[in-house]
């Protein structure tokens, strides 16, 4: 009687933990793709704004732009933008 009241309660703790670990597991699961996500927008936002920054150094190859008082401050300041993003995101995605 002893053995078969041990038996169902050691049964019951293993039902519960496995439980656990397996629930544990899904989570684990579903974070890592949320990881995953977040690291491919970075790298997209990161491929944005290196294009946003070729594409302002290519209008203004001849400086132009930068000679002009109100054209050239305005146009400094969008640069100094999209440079200080390139650097927050410069987070290539590591080759694994």
């Amino acid at each position: 009687m002893i053995t078969i009241i041990f038996f169902i309660l050691v049964s019951g703790i293993a039902t519960y933990f496995i439980y656990k670990a397996y629930t544990l597991a899904g989570e684990l699961s579903d974070q890592e793709e949320y990881i995953n996500e977040l690291e491919d927008y970075s790298q997209y936002m990161y491929n944005q704004i290196e294009a946003s920054y070729n594409q302002l150094k290519r209008i203004d190859s001849r400086g132009s732009f930068e000679s002009d008082d109100e054209t050239g401050t305005v146009f400094e300041q969008l640069k100094q933008v999209v440079t200080n993003l390139k650097k927050e995101f410069n987070a290539e995605k590591e080759k694994s």
